[in-house]
């Protein structure tokens, strides 16, 4: 999955495959975490958002299912 870099403090970079809703969000620190059933919806509003941080902490982090990969 090919991944966009945002600006964030905390997440370097996002990717999303509308195929399976599947959300993958890499840290600065390398980790590396899949989100499931994440509505396209959500994700363009991450990309929009002016605080891609504060959206991604309040709309995504604690809302979806997810795990780490690594």
């Amino acid at each position: 999955m090919q991944r966009v870099q945002i600006n964030s403090s905390n997440v370097h970079s996002v990717g999303y495959e509308p195929a399976t809703s599947l959300l993958e969000v890499e840290f600065h620190d390398g980790r590396i975490y899949h989100y499931s059933n994440v509505p396209g919806k959500t994700v363009t509003g991450l990309m929009r958002s002016p605080s891609q941080g504060e959206y991604f902490h309040y709309y995504i982090k604690d809302q979806f299912q997810f795990r780490k990969v690594s």
